[in-house]
């Protein structure tokens, strides 16, 4: 300037906007939660603690399986609806925040999907089987099908949901037929959870059992 040059500072003072802040590591969910509503659907939920996530990762493992990422969403999602479930089947689900910065801790939830998971059956004549299933507490009754392999109903019995087992009849010998279960299950749950059995064939022995 006009009066000579002054000290030289290497301090630099910058004004940062807060849109235009380094992101740090962003907040990890909480309050995460899963609810099934129906045998191959569950809802998943949790709390946005973050105002920096880019998304969420959620990952899905069955049993004693490995985690896979199954989805990321975008900023500010709190929900998530997982398909193509099996019923009566246990799920455990873990969800983190991620950024450009990189990620935070994860929140785990596990669930047990509604409706019936397998269906086993004995057969005690060319004429009648046996079938049994595991109850399950969250349903309220069940409808028991044995149709053959048009679709035709041979059996059909609605059973109260305390019932693990019942008698089918109807069947001829060295055809094949499937058991249909239908669970119907509490309020939250939106539609029926329905499992099938494999191919069932009865003997070619008319006699025994009844």
């Amino acid at each position: 300037n006009e009066f000579g040059e002054g000290p030289v500072s290497n301090r630099i003072e910058l004004e940062i906007d807060e849109n235009n802040k380094a992101a740090g590591l962003p907040g990890a969910p909480s309050r995460f939660t899963g609810q099934s509503i129906s045998g191959s659907r569950v809802n998943l939920s949790w709390k946005d603690n973050s105002d920096n996530e880019s998304g969420f990762v959620i990952e899905r493992k069955c049993e004693d399986g490995e985690w896979e990422e199954i989805y990321t969403t975008v900023y500010d999602v709190t929900e998530f609806i997982d398909r193509g479930l099996r019923p009566g089947t246990k799920y455990h689900y873990r969800i983190k925040a991620v950024n450009s910065a990189g990620e935070s801790d994860y929140a785990e939830c596990t669930l047990l999907t509604a409706g019936i998971a397998s269906i086993s059956w004995e057969v005690i004549s060319a004429s009648h089987i046996r079938l049994y299933w595991k109850d399950r507490p969250d349903e309220s009754d069940y409808t028991v099908k044995l149709v053959d392999q048009r679709g035709n109903i041979i059996d059909i019995q609605y059973l109260p949901g305390d019932m693990e087992s019942c008698i089918l009849r109807g069947l001829e010998p060295e055809r094949e037929y499937r058991a249909v279960i239908s669970a119907n299950i509490n309020p939250f749950v939106e539609d029926e959870c329905i499992t099938e059995s494999d191919i069932i064939r009865t003997s070619a022995d008319p006699k025994g059992g009844f």
